[in-house]
């Protein structure tokens, strides 16, 4: 039986498919998200050439386009990254379908 929805778990599963949705917007259409993909504010902000944040949008395109080796170029922490979100959002998955059954 589903439980009754509350505030918190209905901002859960909203806050859920929306990641989803950005997760499958970029696999289906990477320019898109090149095309609107923010500047980085570092270097707008502090004048940095270089962050370690810079070219990690095209880097984790890259590995959904499977070409390792152009996400290395791009930015070689997308290897330690993008696990670490990908094993976030496995966790957070497993608490909203959780909450819900429960």
């Amino acid at each position: 039986m589903v439980a009754h929805l509350n505030a918190a778990r209905l901002f859960d599963l909203l806050v859920f498919v929306l990641l989803t949705g950005l997760g499958v917007a970029a696999i289906a259409a990477p320019n898109f998200v090149l095309q609107y993909s923010p500047p980085c504010i570092f270097n707008y902000f502090f004048g940095f050439n270089y962050c370690w944040g810079c070219g990690l949008t095209r880097a984790t395109l890259a590995v959904l386009d499977g070409n390792l080796e152009v996400a290395w170029h791009l930015n070689r922490l997308i290897f330690i990254v993008l696990p670490l979100i990908i094993f976030q959002y496995i966790r957070f998955f497993i608490r909203v379908f959780r909450q819900l059954l429960i």
